[in-house]
């Protein structure tokens, strides 16, 4: 005891602050770590709200200093002083949100020349959205449509959905009815996050994208080996959804496998019987996707299919007895394949390449049902049903030069997109219509 004490007549009571370097703020709480160097001996000090303790240092003594979101300081050869100020410097970092629509290629949503708005994972699963109609009806500057056989539309910006691109990792969504796509076919449950831009860009994506874009982006492989989920979702009114997905990932494989059903049971205010306000429907989806990805090369082949059958009852009829109805159904078919090529080349250069094709089915068949017998007729007038049909190809690639800190970036590429259409809605039965586009672009930050 009387050496301890004698030591500590030779040290001397300091009072040390710690403070932001970049700011001159203090850090509050601060974790401050005395040892010893003979003995190894530690003693340990939280300092107060202003980043301020009082310690007592001696000839041997090595300083540490740490705090959560600063680097770790640490000094050997500390001098006694009745002061002492500590400078953390800050090593907190943010994960950066990386958009891909309209740039040369993948920038941090900051940097990016349009004003594009993010939509995220978290935000999609806290706000329970099943579909794009749900999603987007919160969302200032839409305004969503429904149809009780069309399903729902969409406005952008006051301008009608026939100006609003829609893609599906930059592959256009095709099937328009009224111009519009029905945004309850697009499902959220294989979304990683939704890019939207307003305002024109017709430049680069074609004269429907007058109002803006929106482009939905999958998910692609995780860090996990294996990784398998279902999820499910109720609604008192009457839905019932489950969806399930699977992916196995090697050092440059990554296999992903997805599926769900929705359904909907149809409402009304008033119950009317039969007819539905809102009418019933059922959902099936489907798809599988892999990629590979070596050094700076990687491949993507994607496929994906969806079913819907929308079912529109109306009020019985045949006066006195009421034993007759319709039933007319919509059955909607979509079978989706891409491939992504991307290569990045010396010099920060690189080449992408996407090759799709789209199909699109519907059709309209409308049936008298004996409500006595439940016998179900189609109906022999020509007029009451139709079948459309759509294809598209999509073939498009480009070489782009862009740094993260350049000056000057520039690209060059080609668009290719043709459709056909088939249904006696045509004027002669069948529609063909291309695009074709050699673009090029230059991007100066002076």
């Amino acid at each position: 005891m009387l050496l301890s004490m004698g030591l500590r007549v030779h040290a001397q009571q300091t009072r040390i602050r710690v403070v932001d370097d970049s700011d001159g703020q203090p850090v509050p709480f601060c974790h401050i770590c005395l040892e010893d160097k003979k003995s190894g001996k530690q003693e340990y000090i939280v300092g107060d709200v202003n980043g301020t303790a009082e310690v007592t240092l001696g000839e041997d003594v090595i300083l540490s200093v740490s705090s959560m979101g600063y680097e770790h300081f640490l000094s050997r050869d500390v001098t006694s002083s009745e002061t002492l100020e500590v400078r953390l410097t800050p090593s907190n970092f943010g994960l950066d949100e990386v958009v891909v629509t309209g740039q040369y290629k993948p920038v941090r949503a900051d940097k990016s020349i349009y004003n594009i708005k993010l939509i995220g994972k978290p935000r999609i699963e806290n706000q329970a959205a099943n579909t794009m109609a749900e999603l987007l009806s919160k969302e200032l500057t839409f305004k969503i449509n429904n149809d009780p056989s069309t399903g729902s539309s969409l406005n952008l910006q006051g301008m009608s959905g026939e100006n609003v691109k829609i893609l599906v990792d930059g592959v256009p969504v095709i099937g328009r009815l009224d111009g519009n796509i029905d945004l309850s076919q697009l499902n959220l449950d294989n979304v990683d996050h939704i890019e939207i831009v307003e305002g024109p860009m017709s430049v680069i994506y074609g004269s429907n994208a007058l109002a803006g874009v929106v482009n939905i982006i999958t998910k692609q492989s995780s860090s996990a080996r294996f990784k398998t989920g279902v999820r499910s979702y109720y609604e008192s009114v009457g839905v019932y959804n489950v969806n399930g997905d699977a992916e196995l990932n090697g050092d440059n494989h990554s296999l992903a496998f997805s599926g769900g059903r929705n359904f909907f049971g149809g409402y009304s205010l008033v119950d009317t019987s039969r007819s539905k306000e809102w009418k019933p429907k059922e959902q099936y989806n489907a798809g599988i996707g892999y990629l590979y990805r070596k050094d700076r090369f990687s491949v993507r082949y994607k496929t994906d299919f969806f079913r819907e059958k929308l079912l529109d009852r109306n009020a019985a009829y045949s006066w006195p007895y009421y034993e007759n109805g319709n039933d007319i159904w919509f059955t909607t078919l979509r079978f989706n394949n891409s491939l992504h090529l991307d290569k990045q080349l010396p010099g920060d250069n690189s080449f992408n390449l996407l090759l799709a094709h789209s199909y699109y089915w519907r059709s309209k068949q409308d049936y008298k049902i004996d409500l006595t017998t439940l016998e179900s007729n189609l109906v022999p007038n020509p007029d009451a049903h139709d079948t459309t049909l759509f294809h598209a190809v999509v073939a498009c690639g480009g070489f782009s030069h862009a740094r993260e800190e350049g000056t000057l970036d520039y690209q060059f590429g080609f668009d290719v997109n043709t459709e056909y259409g088939q249904g006696k809605r045509f004027a002669h039965g069948e529609e063909n219509i291309g695009d074709y586009a050699l673009f090029a672009g230059l991007q100066y930050r002076p």
